[in-house]
């Protein structure tokens, strides 16, 4: 039985960011002060990855240049918040 491909939008940015691994970008989020492990960054690139807390989500916008569903993630149920918005360019 074939693998999932797990959240391909996320990798995809990550390495058009310049992120050639997690841990490169596990690092960057840390740069910013921010606590993430290699498994947190691994669990959002799986195929059903969890969506991320509000300073998680907007480190990631602004490190990657897209916005939450661009990166693969899906709000949860409820969800009435606005989503981080894209970095100003």
């Amino acid at each position: 039985m074939p693998r999932p491909a797990g959240n391909i939008k996320l990798k995809s940015a990550r390495m058009a960011a310049g992120y050639r691994s997690q841990e490169a970008l596990v690092e960057a989020l840390r740069g910013l002060g921010l606590s993430v492990s290699s498994r947190q960054l691994c669990r959002w690139e799986s195929a059903s990855p969890p969506w991320p807390q509000p300073d998680h989500q907007q480190a990631l916008t602004n490190l990657l240049g897209q916005d939450m569903e661009a990166l693969g993630f899906t709000p949860p149920p409820g969800y009435d918040q606005p989503v981080a918005s894209r970095r100003a360019i």
